[in-house]
């Protein structure tokens, strides 16, 4: 029994002692730091190649956003079952692949897409109501791809993951476990503020960073 641990998911890598009947503990990774997919050096992989690409998409007018000559974009395939998913349009920019050569990661391993397939000169035209409709989309790959971490960047992130419509800067950085797709979720900041500069250039390469370090606690580069 572990003191003041009652109800909570406790993960031990422990051993039998033949001599003494008792069992050590070795290591312990607790439900906090589960949920936050914090596994240290739990050695974990749960890696799966996984693709999924939907053409069907180029055709959808549910919305008001192709009207302006829009036409959706399909995803892109990677390796393994780890969605990124950006806000609108897919292309997530030369300035996240430049984040991602720093953490030694390649972007062929992960599955692109984004929460508004429409590309959009600016995600702040984008409401709730547009994130629900293109949200069939979106939840057919996640249902295909079935990820084990997904990231989501910028404010239509926490519209999709979320009750709120803003707070990225509050979470970026941050991992939760989400329930209703199985898997881990990593925020991050939009690459458009990086044209701010400042505090914005910092909060992103943090988002970043988080999401790597998460993808290399799924497996990533162990083999």
């Amino acid at each position: 029994e572990i003191e003041h641990c009652e109800g909570e998911i406790i993960l031990l890598q422990a051993n039998t002692s033949k001599r003494a009947g008792s069992v050590r503990v070795e290591k312990a990774w607790f439900q906090k730091d589960l949920l936050s997919a914090e596994f240290g050096d739990l050695g974990l992989n749960v890696l799966e190649t996984r693709r999924f690409q939907d053409y069907a998409v180029e055709t959808c007018t549910e919305c008001d956003l192709h009207k302006d000559g829009n036409i959706p974009k399909v995803s892109k395939s990677g390796r393994y079952n780890i969605m990124v998913i950006g806000e609108t349009g897919i292309d997530i920019g030369y300035d996240f692949l430049r984040e991602l050569k720093k953490h030694e990661i390649k972007e062929r391993e992960f599955n692109f897409s984004s929460f508004i397939k429409c590309p959009l000169k600016s995600a702040k035209e984008v409401t709730r109501k547009h994130v629900e409709t293109c949200s069939v989309w979106l939840e057919r790959e996640i249902q295909e791809i079935e990820p084990c971490l997904i990231l989501g960047i910028g404010n239509t992130a926490v519209k999709f993951f979320t009750e709120e419509d803003t707070g990225i800067n509050n979470l970026n950085g941050k991992t939760i476990w989400n329930e209703r797709y199985g898997c881990y979720v990593a925020f991050c900041t939009s690459p458009s503020t990086l044209y701010y500069g400042g505090n914005n250039i910092i909060q992103f390469q943090d988002g970043v960073k988080n999401f790597c370090e998460k993808a290399k606690n799924m497996g990533l580069g162990l083999f």
